[in-house]
């Protein structure tokens, strides 16, 4: 063999080990790169249900259209576990909407309005245990009242500034606004209503003043600014859209029932989300059919 057939070789040699090291090296480290989902993969649109819960009580004559026991709750928890639904919050939505960030095949939210100390003693735990996620929308005015009185008792009190700070620390409950002090009905004014005669710059100012109250009060609280608005008894006026906007609120509950269609970049359809209320004295079979969920 001559001298430039032996370095031929040699090459060709060569260049064989370097391709197979690199192919190894490739295999070695492509199970480490995180794969990121292709934005044509993530559908363009997605349906929501909501589900509104309020308050959870062991004793079975306190059952009604807004409390149901434990038991039901858990029900409900397991229904959804097994049927292959996930929950996720507000803020998964408007990642959606805003970011095409996918979302589960079948995602499911859970809303727990008012903030009442039961959601801490039963609803906490029974989420807990099946990993699983809700939104907790917050009326400052009683959180300020039972932060002050220290008063914790299920059956009729209502969260504490540092129950909320650690619920918000879990990961379990996302914490959002359900006004200062409008949450009322016993009044001329039902929640955050407009009054009759009362004009729209009146009106948009008294509810700029209440959520920016609010606002403030549960950023010290967790740290962080709620991005959704939770009407009080679903009574909405048409004028209150622009302020909850204007404040940069990215979407905000109803109590209109039925199931959202959710489309990616369609900011618009994170407002006035629609939710179902769960009573007392239906089984969890029922309830979720009645959502066309299966």
């Amino acid at each position: 063999m001559s001298v430039q057939q032996l370095w031929l070789t040699l090459r060709f040699r060569n260049s064989v080990f370097a391709g197979l090291m690199a192919l190894l090296l490739v295999a070695m480290v492509l199970p480490l790169v995180p794969h990121a989902t292709p934005v044509d993969a993530v559908p363009e649109s997605v349906q929501v249900p909501i589900v509104m819960y309020h308050l959870v009580l062991k004793d079975p004559a306190r059952a009604s259209k807004y409390v149901i026991p434990p038991e039901t709750l858990e029900s409900d928890l397991r229904w959804i576990r097994d049927h292959g639904y996930e929950t996720v919050t507000a803020e998964d939505l408007i990642a959606y909407v805003h970011r095409g960030t996918p979302l589960p095949e079948k995602p499911i939210v859970l809303t727990f309005d008012d903030s009442y100390t039961n959601n801490y003693t039963y609803a906490y735990p029974l989420l807990d245990r099946f990993g699983m996620r809700a939104v907790l929308s917050v009326i400052g005015s009683v959180t300020d009242r039972y932060t002050v009185s220290g008063d914790e008792n299920p059956n009729y009190a209502n969260l504490t500034w540092s129950r909320i700070r650690e619920l918000s620390e879990s990961g379990v409950f996302e914490i959002q606004n359900h006004t200062y002090d409008l949450h009322r009905n016993d009044g001329p004014r039902k929640g955050c209503k407009r009054l009759a005669g009362e004009s729209v710059e009146s009106y948009q100012a008294l509810l700029l003043r209440d959520l920016s109250q609010n606002q403030d009060a549960i950023e010290r609280a967790i740290g962080v600014r709620p991005k959704v608005f939770v009407y009080p008894f679903g009574a909405i006026s048409p004028e209150s859209v622009e302020v909850i906007k204007r404040m940069g609120f990215s979407a905000s509950f109803s109590c209109e029932e039925g199931v959202n269609l959710l489309r990616m970049g369609d900011i618009d359809g994170l407002f006035l989300l629609k939710r179902k209320n769960r009573p007392a004295g239906i089984s969890s079979d029922d309830f979720f059919q009645s959502l066309n969920l299966f």
